[in-house]
């Protein structure tokens, strides 16, 4: 069987991806990426297309390629990401923030509440606050900075309690989701920037709030009575903040306990949500702590990878077909061919199994802070 669709050899797979990415950039300016070979709707010139880039880098850092392109291309990733930030510290792709505009059909839908109300009127902010927090840690990862500070929503020790109980974590997945973008900001800027002021004294208060919602049983961060599987998706976005702090998570047995429990999620998004919290919970445990098991369901992953595996190189977002919409723009026409989004996240899960499971040529592959 072909090593590459079975995905159980890294530098199969690193090879295969490395050429899809060249062919996504051939004929393009540096540091410019197709969303996918053919049917893409995402700019690949212009000033728009800021999810590409991020994507393109993602990829190349976690495939172990990022050092092997030339400096030329490095430095015009990082410059075409460095351009969308304006003053206000925010990162803004008019091309997306226009293409994600709730059409009539989607208002249409709310007043028949299908669809939220409250979801379209914060379309616009979430996308920014989410897009800001993606080019500044991808800027981060390759060892570069923003041109400006991020806007913090907290910015002394006293704003915490406020900032935090805003949210309603008997929907962890969301209010944690607010939370780690937050604690990303704060992070970033004490990283690049050496502020804010009282950075410890934050931290700590929010660290001393996710203990009090904390359940010892399962590990997870909520109230009331949320599903198990938005509790494990609610921790994902818990660990994918705490892990820029760098500190010691606390005693996370009953957490790998919960998730490891739980189905095997065949859709992309929900297999690596919940692989994603067991490979961080293991730094949070006794070493060798359910070893066997975190081991079974890294092959798991490694195996059920595969399913994404496109002939022309590189991963789809779903299983037959390349991603179709992105915070709610169209952004391909969903031909059955890999896609960045698609790509970034399989590389992302292998990444995480391959280190797990030792595998020859595992080394180069890298797991980026989320």
């Amino acid at each position: 069987m072909n090593t590459v669709k079975t995905c159980i050899d890294p530098a199969a797979v690193q090879a295969s991806v490395r050429q899809w990415l060249e062919k996504s950039s051939a004929g393009l300016a540096d540091g410019r990426f197709r969303f996918c070979l053919a049917g893409g709707m995402v700019p690949c010139s212009g000033q728009g297309g800021l999810v590409a880039t991020c994507f393109g880098i993602k990829v190349a850092w976690q495939c172990g390629i990022w050092e092997d392109w030339p400096l030329v291309r490095r430095e015009a990733c990082i410059s075409f990401i460095r351009c969308f930030q304006d003053s206000t510290g925010y990162f803004r792709d008019p091309w997306l923030l226009t293409a994600a505009r709730p059409g009539w059909g989607e208002w249409a839908r709310a007043l028949i509440g299908r669809v939220p109300v409250r979801e379209l009127l914060n379309r616009h902010s979430a996308i920014v606050r989410a897009e800001t927090r993606q080019a500044a840690s991808t800027l981060l990862m390759v060892g570069a900075f923003p041109r400006y500070p991020l806007p913090l929503e907290i910015s002394q020790p006293e704003e915490v309690e406020s900032f935090v109980r805003r949210f309603d974590w008997g929907n962890p997945w969301t209010a944690a989701s607010h939370l780690a973008h937050a604690l990303v900001f704060l992070c970033i800027n004490y990283k690049a920037f050496g502020g804010p002021p009282r950075y410890h004294e934050i931290t700590d208060r929010i660290l001393s709030f996710l203990e009090s919602v904390r359940d010892h049983k399962s590990g997870t961060w909520f109230t009331r009575s949320p599903s198990p599987a938005i509790k494990v998706n609610g921790a994902m976005k818990v660990l994918t903040g705490l892990q820029w702090l760098g500190r010691q998570l606390p005693d996370c047995r009953a957490l790998i306990d919960f998730a490891l429990a739980q189905p095997f999620e065949s859709d992309g998004c929900g297999f690596l949500n919940r692989f994603y919290v067991v490979a961080q919970s293991v730094t949070g445990c006794p070493p060798g702590y359910r070893d066997l098991q975190v081991r079974a369901l890294a092959e798991r992953v490694v195996e059920h990878a595969g399913q994404y595996y496109r002939d022309d190189g590189g991963f789809s977002f779903y299983p037959t077909r390349a991603q179709t919409h992105y915070y709610g723009a169209r952004v391909s026409n969903g031909n059955n061919l890999a896609d960045l989004h698609g790509t970034v996240m399989l590389s992302w899960a292998l990444a995480l199994a391959y280190r797990k499971l030792e595998l020859p040529g595992a080394k180069v592959w890298s797991v980026p802070n989320a």
